[in-house]
């Protein structure tokens, strides 16, 4: 049924009162039901009356009592979401696509830096859930200890991002790091590198550089070629560090190839070959992970590992809504994939 429009009404001035639903109704010319609804379900009111009443709640300068809300639908329309690093573009895609996929049904993204740490992860957490959100997304699956059950007692769904190795604890949307190492790996030994050193994140607590490390160590093992503990360096995923593996790794062994987990670290790494005129890949290949921009702009480019880091994130946020929908979501375990991308540096 349409709704009779009502009359506009100024907006209150002078500060005398707190503006209300109902001034934003009576300046959009809808009801308060409909009011009610495009805030809380944007999807069922029509795209020129929501914008009637964007404006309407502009021009009164309305501003939701979110507590009442909540209390009153015992949802805050709040998903905290965990992230290891926010100067890493990876994860700031994967943010994106998640905000965007929550955004689209109403829902509000709250945003916590665990930096690599599972102490600090669990510390956020529990702090987010004492704000009661209405859910949460996790970057990996290796937790702190304790931080399984808080979030199974919790009850609100819960999506872990990046990873799918062991059990997850509700939802789960990302790939086999150890096979896209592994592949990765493979191609450096299917192009006649013998001398592979690997460039990574340090293990501990993080589930996604064990995986890669694991998979480079699978791949030159299958190959019957050694992977000596002196070839793999654990260190940040900077550019610097990149530099700095040259010195440190492949030119004191004599490697001919070295797998980094990650661009930018790849990159690093490869300027500084440039820089030095050390042949790539004729003296050294050099492959990335993550076919960030960098990857495609290098000189030659930067052979990597390709995933859809946006789609991650788009598809943790989708699998959360369908949750809260109060709908079991299939699959709860969503595998994005891999593409092995061969470019100059190999």
């Amino acid at each position: 049924m349409k709704d009779a429009p009502r009359p506009a009404s100024p907006a209150p001035r002078g500060g005398a009162r707190r503006p209300l639903l109902g001034d934003v109704a009576a300046a959009a010319g809808v009801s308060v039901v409909t009011v009610s609804r495009a805030m809380n379900a944007p999807g069922i009111v029509s795209a020129k009356t929501h914008a009637r009443i964007e404006a309407a709640i502009a021009a009164t300068g309305y501003v939701p009592d979110l507590v009442a809300r909540s209390m009153a639908q015992r949802r805050t329309r709040i998903v905290a979401g965990f992230v290891p690093s926010l100067r890493d573009s990876i994860f700031a895609d994967t943010t994106q696509g998640l905000s965007d996929a929550l955004t689209r049904s109403g829902l509000q993204l709250l945003l916590g830096n665990t930096q690599y740490d599972p102490s600090r992860e669990h510390e956020l957490v529990a702090a987010m859930l004492g704000r009661r959100p209405d859910a949460i997304a996790l970057t990996g699956a290796a937790h702190a200890p304790g931080l399984r059950r808080l979030l199974r007692e919790a009850r609100i769904p819960v999506v872990e991002m990046w990873s799918l190795g062991g059990r997850p604890i509700d939802l789960a949307v990302g790939l086999s790091n150890r096979e896209a190492a592994r592949v990765a790996a493979a191609h450096l030994v299917a192009r006649g590198y013998r001398r592979i050193g690997f460039v990574g994140r340090p293990v501990a607590g993080n589930d996604r550089a064990r995986d890669r490390q694991s998979g480079y160590r699978d791949a030159l093992r299958d190959a019957g070629l050694p992977a000596p503990p002196e070839w793999v360096w654990e260190t940040d995923t900077t550019l610097e560090a990149g530099r700095a593996a040259l010195d440190r790794l492949a030119l004191p062994h004599r490697l001919d190839a070295l797998l980094f987990s990650g661009d930018n670290t790849a990159a690093g790494a490869l300027l500084a070959c440039l820089e030095r005129r050390i042949s790539v890949p004729g003296r050294l290949a050099i492959c990335g992970f993550g076919d960030l921009p960098i990857a495609r702009a290098l000189p030659g480019g930067l052979t990597t590992i390709r995933v859809d880091s946006y789609g991650i994130g788009a598809r943790a946020g989708a699998l959360l809504v369908h949750a809260l929908a109060n709908a079991r979501p299939r699959p709860r375990r969503i595998d994005v994939g891999f593409e092995l991308v061969p470019r100059g540096s190999t």
